[in-house]
Formats: C-alpha cells, structure tokens, sequence
C-alpha cells in the first residue's frame, strides 16, 4: 500500500504512512491509526474516550 501512494494524489503523504504503518503493527482500528498519525506528524490535538487510543497519543 505504501508504494502505491507515489502513484496517487493524497494530503499529508506522510501521515497517511505513519498510519498505514500504526496500522500493520497493530491492532487498532485504522481510523485510529490516522488519528494517531496525524496527531505525531501534523501535531494535531486529538481528544477521545477511547483509553487505548489515548495510550498511543503519549
């Protein structure tokens, strides 16, 4: 997946690697794995209820 990303058009490539690669690791949902992603690349905050997301976020 990651390689095909040099074929597409997407914001914030990185992120969506950073994701992709939270993803594969993982047993996190992958809309959590962006929100993850997003929040260590871009620095976006990122508030949830979600104990085990929170864990990942620091």
């Amino acid at each position: 997946m990651i390689d095909f990303l040099d074929e597409v058009s997407v914001d914030n490539q990185e992120a969506i690697c950073e994701a992709l690669s939270l993803f594969s690791e993982t047993s996190l949902d992958f809309v959590d794995c962006i929100l993850i992603a997003r929040h260590r690349v871009l620095g976006d905050e990122i508030a949830s209820f979600d104990k085990k997301l929170n864990k990942m976020l620091y």
